[in-house]
Protein backbone atom coordinates (compact mmCIF):
# COMPACT_ATOMS: atom_id res chain seq x y z
CA UNK A 1 0.00 0.00 0.00
CA UNK A 2 2.75 2.68 0.92
CA UNK A 3 4.25 1.65 -2.63
CA UNK A 4 1.50 2.39 -4.68
CA UNK A 5 0.66 5.47 -2.73
CA UNK A 6 4.45 6.63 -3.16
CA UNK A 7 3.57 5.33 -7.07
CA UNK A 8 0.52 8.04 -6.95
CA UNK A 9 1.91 10.93 -5.29
CA UNK A 10 4.87 10.90 -7.91
CA UNK A 11 3.30 10.29 -10.83
CA UNK A 12 0.95 13.43 -9.87
CA UNK A 13 3.71 15.45 -8.97
CA UNK A 14 5.63 14.64 -12.58
CA UNK A 15 2.31 14.94 -14.16
CA UNK A 16 2.25 18.72 -12.35
CA UNK A 17 5.69 19.82 -13.55
CA UNK A 18 4.55 18.81 -16.90
CA UNK A 19 1.65 21.10 -16.53
CA UNK A 20 3.38 23.59 -15.23
CA UNK A 21 5.97 24.05 -18.27
CA UNK A 22 3.53 23.94 -20.72
CA UNK A 23 1.48 26.59 -18.58
CA UNK A 24 1.39 30.56 -18.63
CA UNK A 25 0.81 30.69 -15.07
CA UNK A 26 3.70 31.65 -12.40
CA UNK A 27 1.90 29.99 -9.03
CA UNK A 28 0.08 26.71 -7.73
CA UNK A 29 -2.73 28.72 -7.39
CA UNK A 30 -3.05 30.08 -11.07
CA UNK A 31 -2.31 26.38 -12.26
CA UNK A 32 -5.15 24.80 -10.56
CA UNK A 33 -7.27 27.57 -11.34
CA UNK A 34 -6.90 27.25 -15.39
CA UNK A 35 -6.57 23.43 -15.02
CA UNK A 36 -9.89 22.67 -12.76
CA UNK A 37 -11.81 26.11 -12.64
CA UNK A 38 -13.24 27.73 -9.32
CA UNK A 39 -14.33 24.23 -8.30
CA UNK A 40 -11.05 23.04 -8.28
CA UNK A 41 -9.81 26.26 -6.27
CA UNK A 42 -12.11 25.98 -3.95
CA UNK A 43 -11.26 22.47 -2.95
CA UNK A 44 -7.63 23.69 -3.29
CA UNK A 45 -8.45 26.05 -0.52
CA UNK A 46 -10.64 23.71 1.49
CA UNK A 47 -7.65 20.76 1.62
CA UNK A 48 -5.62 22.95 2.90
CA UNK A 49 -7.25 24.17 5.36
CA UNK A 50 -8.19 20.77 6.80
CA UNK A 51 -4.85 19.10 5.99
CA UNK A 52 -3.18 21.54 8.15
CA UNK A 53 -5.82 21.54 10.93
CA UNK A 54 -5.08 17.55 11.07
CA UNK A 55 -1.02 18.25 11.08
CA UNK A 56 -1.33 20.80 13.72
CA UNK A 57 -3.44 18.83 15.67
CA UNK A 58 -1.43 15.46 15.19
CA UNK A 59 1.80 17.77 16.46
CA UNK A 60 -0.33 19.81 19.21
CA UNK A 61 -1.52 15.83 20.72
CA UNK A 62 2.78 14.36 20.26
CA UNK A 63 3.55 17.67 21.83
CA UNK A 64 1.10 16.99 24.97
CA UNK A 65 2.49 13.36 24.76
CA UNK A 66 6.21 13.96 25.26
CA UNK A 67 5.56 17.03 27.64
CA UNK A 68 3.97 14.33 30.05
CA UNK A 69 6.69 12.03 29.99
CA UNK A 70 9.06 15.05 30.73
CA UNK A 71 7.18 16.03 33.63
CA UNK A 72 6.99 11.93 34.52
CA UNK A 73 10.75 11.95 34.27
CA UNK A 74 11.47 14.84 36.48
CA UNK A 75 8.60 13.90 38.82
CA UNK A 76 9.05 10.18 39.27
CA UNK A 77 12.74 9.46 38.39
CA UNK A 78 12.14 7.65 35.55
CA UNK A 79 9.37 6.86 32.95
CA UNK A 80 6.54 5.40 34.86
CA UNK A 81 3.70 4.35 33.10
CA UNK A 82 1.12 4.29 36.33
CA UNK A 83 0.38 7.26 35.79
CA UNK A 84 -1.51 7.65 32.47
CA UNK A 85 -2.11 10.90 30.49
CA UNK A 86 -6.02 11.28 31.05
CA UNK A 87 -7.79 13.50 28.51
CA UNK A 88 -8.28 16.43 30.55
CA UNK A 89 -4.25 16.32 31.62
CA UNK A 90 -4.05 16.45 27.31
CA UNK A 91 -6.44 19.18 27.60
CA UNK A 92 -4.39 21.64 30.08
CA UNK A 93 -1.43 20.53 28.03
CA UNK A 94 -2.51 21.73 24.65
CA UNK A 95 -4.37 24.93 26.54
CA UNK A 96 -0.90 25.85 27.86
CA UNK A 97 0.87 25.30 24.77
CA UNK A 98 -1.65 27.04 22.91
CA UNK A 99 -1.56 30.19 25.10
CA UNK A 100 2.44 30.31 24.57
CA UNK A 101 2.52 29.71 21.05
CA UNK A 102 -1.22 31.34 19.79
CA UNK A 103 -0.20 35.31 19.97
CA UNK A 104 2.63 34.47 18.75
CA UNK A 105 0.92 32.85 15.25
CA UNK A 106 -1.24 36.37 14.45
CA UNK A 107 2.44 38.43 13.89
CA UNK A 108 2.88 39.67 10.42
CA UNK A 109 6.49 37.70 10.29
CA UNK A 110 6.29 34.55 11.36
CA UNK A 111 10.03 34.07 12.42
CA UNK A 112 9.35 34.90 15.88
CA UNK A 113 8.10 31.32 16.45
CA UNK A 114 11.34 29.86 15.48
Amino acid sequence: MIVFFAFITNMAQVLFLYVSNESEEDTYEGIVDEVLGKIGSWYLGIAMAVTNCIANAAHLGVCAGLLHELIMYFFTGGVNYEYPILWYHKMVIIGIIGLIVLPLSFERNLNSLR
